[in-house]
């Protein structure tokens, strides 16, 4: 339903009832959901599917990083990004690799998403130990021809200790 139905009550219904899923049916429905392009600049949609989906990030990051990568919500992807970034100390090398690794494979406004989303949940931290491929990503990412991305990516840069991005 939530691929297939156009009403926005069964998806605003869906959205609402994801809490009571599983954490992997909860991951399909709201990727689904996610994809409803034509409901990004909704005011409240994408953060039902937020709410809905925010209690399992942590409890399966690399689900989650596939999930941010394949929706058309961008609130939701920042949102999501900024999750794991928080719990930074928390994730597997494995699950931080992973995020950076879908910013290479990713287009310019989700690298500017899942970038805002990880400066945010990073906000505060002095230090944090970049993970493997953080630097071939951050070449890339420097050479974006997005303003913003190359910006994120400096500030970014500095919280992984880069020499240059602090200079």
């Amino acid at each position: 339903m939530a691929a297939r139905d156009s009403s926005g009550l069964v998806l605003s219904t869906l959205a609402s009832i994801l809490p009571k899923f599983a954490v992997q049916p909860r991951f399909r429905i709201a990727t689904a959901l996610g994809q409803r392009a034509e409901l990004s600049r909704d005011p409240v949609f994408p953060l039902m599917v937020w709410y809905g989906i925010e209690p399992v990030v942590p409890q399966n990051p690399k689900a989650a990083i596939s999930f941010a990568t394949a929706i058309h919500l961008p609130l939701v992807r920042q949102f999501t990004a900024r999750r794991l970034a928080q719990d930074w100390d928390k994730l597997k090398p494995a699950e931080a690799e992973a995020l950076v690794a879908a910013l290479k494979s990713a287009d310019n406004t989700q690298r500017r998403d899942l970038l805002t989303g990880m400066n945010s949940g990073l906000r505060g931290w002095r230090k944090v130990n970049p993970p493997a491929g953080w630097t071939d990503v951050q070449a890339l990412l420097a050479k974006s021809s997005n303003a913003d991305v190359q910006q994120l990516t400096r500030e970014l840069g500095v919280v992984f200790g880069d020499g240059r991005a602090m200079d």
